[in-house]
């Protein structure tokens, strides 16, 4: 539910494309099939989260778009900048992540020793 909440801030490709910093063991669409892999909705964890009404259908599809798309991106940046380092972030001029499929004029955030993520605040 967060990566869904989170995706309209950091798209899911660069989600994925930096996390990969953190185990040198994937590659982005390694570790995207293992979140397909693990991408259940848990009905009892749902209904403990009273804040608000979730529709599990909806998340389900949300995810399913979001995933696909991060496939299809993270494909297209590896075909058409195959020197691209995994593992980074990419960010605006501001600092906020995003992700260079939508930007190519952000610049790359590489890691450090807490992980490659810059701090997002205000979420």
């Amino acid at each position: 539910m967060d990566i869904v909440a989170l995706h309209r801030t950091f798209p899911l490709p660069a989600i994925v494309w930096a996390a990969c910093g953190k185990d040198p063991g994937f590659n982005p669409h390694s570790l995207l099939k293992l979140m397909w892999r693990f991408a259940r909705l848990d009905p009892a964890k749902l209904d403990r989260m009273k804040a608000r009404e979730l529709d599990p259908v909806a998340l389900k599809t949300a995810w399913i778009e979001m995933a696909d798309y991060a496939a299809a991106e993270m494909t297209r940046l590896a075909d058409t900048q195959p020197d691209m380092p995994i593992g980074v972030a990419f960010v605006d001029a501001a600092g906020h992540p995003r992700w260079i499929g939508d930007d190519p004029a952000l610049t790359i955030h590489a890691p450090r020793i807490r992980g490659c993520l810059p701090r997002i605040s205000g979420l």
